[in-house]
């Protein structure tokens, strides 16, 4: 039996790191939604920690050139993909219905994707890698504890930007990335939503779930577009 909090205000906890949003829905159902964006904050052109040694001068010319390629450097106010300011964006929504502690009933949509432009009309390019992977599955209709999904998007330049950094140092390296991990679950009756994000070591990734903004990266230096993942060569590290 649904108890009063789901039956009459159905609060929903999102809960990361601490962090904890109460998120409202309808009867005992709720829709969540997941987003989070790659961006490119402002490159402090005089930090020669941003810069490999041996190439410094290059890399911070192409430095330069990206910051004007984002129009100075980009900070995401919202998830919502028409506030723009991204390189890569992602997007999940799942809608939950709670009996007690267990999750009675999901339904997760399809991850949209997309990527920002360069000098406002040069084309990127993305894609999902690995896609949407859920456990028990996307949807269902029979009692579980929990239901975990997690999703990787990889994104890089077109090709004269890859030959051009390719150009300033070598690597074998041109996708930026972020990856996100989380569950659907329940308790007395509400809905709670468990999100975490990881991303490559430049740009910037932030992650919002239903409009509240959870986790917020860093961006490292400059030089980490260089760092290759040695299990993943073809991705920024």
């Amino acid at each position: 039996m649904i108890n009063e909090l789901g039956r009459r205000s159905c609060l929903a906890w999102a809960l990361l790191g601490g962090l904890s949003a109460l998120i409202p829905c309808h009867g005992h159902a709720a829709e969540v939604i997941v987003q989070a964006k790659s961006f490119i904050r402002t490159v402090d052109l005089t930090d020669k920690n941003q810069f490999d040694p041996g190439a410094k001068s290059c890399q911070a010319a192409m430095a330069a050139v990206v910051a004007c390629g984002t129009l100075g450097g980009e900070e995401p106010p919202s998830g919502a993909n028409d506030s723009k300011q991204f390189r890569l964006w992602t997007q999940l929504k799942a809608n939950v219905e709670c009996s007690g502690d267990k999750v009675s009933k999901w339904d997760i949509r399809p991850v949209v994707i997309d990527t920002g432009n360069e000098f406002v009309m040069v084309t990127t390019s993305g894609d999902l890698s690995p896609g949407l992977a859920a456990s028990p599955s996307a949807s269902g209709t029979s009692a579980v504890s929990k239901v975990d999904f997690s999703y990787r998007m990889r994104g890089q330049p077109n090709a004269a930007g890859i030959l051009l950094m390719k150009g300033v140092k070598p690597r074998t390296c041109t996708y930026i990335n972020h990856s996100i991990s989380g569950s659907l679950s329940c308790k007395q009756g509400a809905p709670v939503v468990t999100a975490s994000l990881k991303g490559s070591g430049f740009p910037s990734h932030r992650l919002w779930v239903n409009g509240a903004l959870v986790k917020d990266l860093p961006q490292g230096p400059f030089d980490n577009l260089w760092k290759c993942d040695p299990a993943e060569p073809t991705f920024v590290k």
